[in-house]
């Protein structure tokens, strides 16, 4: 009953994956961690698809390819309500 759609156009650039349900969207952004100046143009990137998609909800799931922690230290969840009041939920793995 639900669409998924893989790098949905949303305005000038992409978003990694939308998927449709229920009459909802869902904006979910996929980046590998390279230094906290990625973390913050990743933000504003979702935020961005969030804009364009008319939600105000939206995942990031982070990437750490060099990290030499076990998979539940590695494993993160936050959520960060914005000044506009849009949620991100930020997953880091």
């Amino acid at each position: 009953g639900g669409m998924v759609t893989n790098e949905f156009a949303a305005g000038l650039g992409y978003t990694d994956i939308l998927i449709t349900y229920a009459g909802r969207k869902y904006v979910i952004e996929v980046k590998l961690k390279e230094n906290e100046r990625s973390r913050e143009k990743s933000m504003a990137q979702i935020l961005g698809y969030m804009d364009r998609c008319l939600v105000n909800e939206g995942w990031l799931v982070v990437f750490r390819r060099k990290s030499k922690k076990s998979w539940s230290e590695r494993i993160t969840w936050s959520t960060e309500v914005v000044e506009t009041g849009q949620t991100i939920h930020v997953v880091g793995c």
